[in-house]
């Protein structure tokens, strides 16, 4: 199959009136057949594609953006709006989704007129998950391990198991609000 054979037929006269064909076959090399190179229009289509999936993933990224930012701003409103006494937070003038916050201890003890300083960093995703929130003040302690908080409105049910992620009234909620964040620190 796909074999190219040239047949090679002589005729020779051997004797008066007696002439000899001869039949050989000779497998020939095939003219080569000029084939186009198919590489660049795979690269082109799968260029195509990547890039579709590029500005699918942009504009979701955007929607994202724009969603997160309209709730920062709605939740910067809020915060100024209905102050709380002790608590300051403001976002960065130039990243809203990192805010610093100082919050004044009022309760009697050891902490009673300490300011603490917080900063909140907020995901592309907020308020579908919550903002990561560090301590920046030197504090002792039982929830707070160096600078990380442990607050349970703030975790997504990664740091425990199945049964407590799925508790009523655990875990973060895209209910909360930056407010209601500071009013948990306080």
């Amino acid at each position: 199959l796909g074999r190219q054979v040239k047949v090679v037929s002589s005729i020779r006269n051997v004797s008066p009136g007696v002439f000899v064909l001869n039949c050989i076959e000779k497998d020939v090399e095939p003219d080569p057949v000029e084939v186009p190179d198919p590489t660049p229009v795979a690269q082109v289509v799968k260029l195509k594609k990547e890039e579709e999936e590029e500005n699918i993933e942009q504009k979701f990224k955007d929607f994202r953006y724009k969603s997160s930012t309209s709730r920062l701003l709605r939740d910067l409103k809020e915060v100024q709006n209905q102050p709380l006494p002790t608590v300051r937070a403001v976002p960065l003038e130039d990243n809203i989704y990192i805010w610093h916050a100082n919050i004044m201890s009022v309760k009697e003890g050891p902490y009673c007129g300490k300011v603490f300083h917080f900063v909140m960093k907020f995901p592309i995703d907020y308020p579908n998950k919550p903002p990561e929130v560090q301590i920046l003040t030197t504090i002792h302690h039982p929830n707070i391990f160096d600078n990380y908080i442990c607050l349970d409105m703030l975790e997504t049910g990664s740091w425990s198991g199945d049964w407590h992620a799925k508790q009523i009234g655990t875990g973060w909620t895209s209910a909360y609000t930056v407010q209601s964040i500071l009013i948990q620190l306080q």
